[in-house]
């Protein structure tokens, strides 16, 4: 059985393959990925769009049918493991990091080009 990683909001809905937030009832339409880095990226550019949403990491395991079974915060039975709440944490993290990191970037290019548009207007 494969690992995959879906996006969750605060609101307990998932990211679709539309990037829309869906309640998870239809698995085979959300947005998943083998990849914890790529899983973190969304999340990120979800995060620096709408500020105000609250995305975290869920591990889901890949069923007989292809599907992701849905754990933890769906609308299934399925308990997520403790491991996988760890690891969920860890890069959620890692996510808010790298948003902090991507801001502080974008407020010292801001202020960079500030600096280059004040000094192109006084010469």
């Amino acid at each position: 059985m494969s690992i995959v990683y879906l996006l969750q909001n605060q609101h307990e809905q998932f990211l679709s393959k539309s990037r829309e937030w869906v309640d998870g009832k239809v698995g085979a339409a959300l947005f998943r990925t083998e990849f914890k880095d790529e899983a973190i990226n969304q999340k990120v550019e979800f995060s620096v769009k709408q500020a105000e949403l609250r995305i975290t990491l869920v591990e889901a395991r890949i069923g007989k049918d292809g599907r992701p079974e849905l754990l933890q915060g769906s609308n299934d039975d399925h308990a997520l493991p403790t491991e996988a709440l760890v690891e969920a944490a860890e890069a959620e993290a890692l996510a808010e990091e790298a948003l902090e990191t991507e801001v502080q970037a974008l407020e010292t290019a801001e202020t960079e080009e500030q600096a280059m548009l004040s000094e192109a207007t006084t010469t």
